[in-house]
């Protein structure tokens, strides 16, 4: 079997994982899944929590209404291999603007997403925490496994949409369930984005990203001060 038919699998069966074996999610009871919300021919609303069906929800709006071209995200989270899915969804569509509005939160599962939009604004919170899960019906060796599977395809997931390393690992090391990684500006993001017009871009995962101990200290936050 060549290298791209193993990598595919590789990835499939992750999300699979990060979909339904895993269960990474928000703390509280999911909803019916989100709204996509049109305000006008150019801009819509995606507001809601992240469940199975959202990233077909997305896809069909965007057939539908295919001069969108800004789209706000306002979500408390969800399920993250929804929010891997949806994405990569963004990533495909180069024109489109995943925006972040004033007083807007885009959280856990929201954030994963809102990383793969190719243009990007935040004016409200960016924020993202550690995976959970609530199963208590397979073994610690289970969980554990699937853990380090779901962790092992966040990592590739953030690195391939051109994010550093030190990103994912900020966020399962200084994060948790009420504890969140939270960036006020796009500014903030973009330390830890590697440029393309580097000569040698894989090295500069290598590289410590553009914050400070002061900026850290500052972005770790509890749900309560967001």
């Amino acid at each position: 079997m060549d290298n791209d038919n193993m990598r595919g699998i590789w990835k499939l069966t992750a999300l699979t994982v990060l979909v339904s074996v895993v269960l990474i999610a928000i703390g509280t009871t999911l909803s019916q899944g989100a709204e996509m919300r049109k305000i006008n021919d150019r801009v819509a609303v995606y507001q809601g929590e992240m469940v199975k069906g959202d990233v077909q929800r997305f896809n069909d709006y965007m057939k539908a209404n295919p001069d969108t071209k800004t789209l706000y995200m306002n979500s408390p989270g969800g399920m993250v291999g929804v929010g891997v899915e949806l994405g990569n969804s963004f990533s495909e569509n180069d024109s489109l603007i995943v925006a972040i509005a004033e007083s807007d939160k885009c959280v856990s599962a929201c954030a994963f997403a809102f990383l793969g939009g190719n243009r990007q604004v935040i004016k409200g919170k960016l924020a993202f925490h550690r995976a959970w899960t609530e199963s208590r019906n397979k073994s610690v060796n289970e969980v554990f496994a699937n853990g380090q599977l779901a962790g092992g395809y966040l990592l590739y997931y953030v690195m391939d949409k051109g994010y550093n390393s030190q990103l994912m690992y900020l966020i399962t090391s200084q994060t948790d369930r009420s504890t969140f990684l939270v960036f006020d500006s796009k500014e903030q993001l973009d330390n830890f984005f590697i440029s393309t017009d580097k000569v040698t871009p894989v090295g500069e995962f290598l590289k410590p990203a553009g914050f400070s101990p002061e900026w850290l200290k500052q972005a770790i936050r509890k749900g309560s001060e967001m």
